[in-house]
């Protein structure tokens, strides 16, 4: 689709230290593995990739990354997750 052919233009990542890996894993993924793991959705791709890209870089992205543990909310559980989120409680 030639309306797209901007996005060829565009630079990295070209390496696997790159923000895309650097902010994005320990940001938003272990995050999202976190939440997941509370309501008790099994993420096993997407807990792999969060490894591997730990492994390349040499760096536990889910110990120093953004969980819910860390937030200070990592005893919430099932439903109760969904209302923090929504509710803020």
């Amino acid at each position: 689709v030639h309306k797209f052919d901007h996005f060829k233009e565009l630079e990295g990542p070209n390496s696997l230290k790159e923000r895309h890996i650097t902010e994005d894993v320990p940001v938003l993924g272990c995050l999202f593995l976190s939440v997941a793991r509370a309501v008790g959705v099994e993420t096993p791709l997407y807990e792999a990739l969060v490894r591997v890209a730990s492994a390349i870089n040499q760096t536990d992205y889910y110990a120093e990354g953004r969980t819910m543990e860390n937030l200070g909310i990592g005893d919430l559980r099932g439903v109760r997750v969904r209302k923090y989120f929504e509710q803020g409680e």
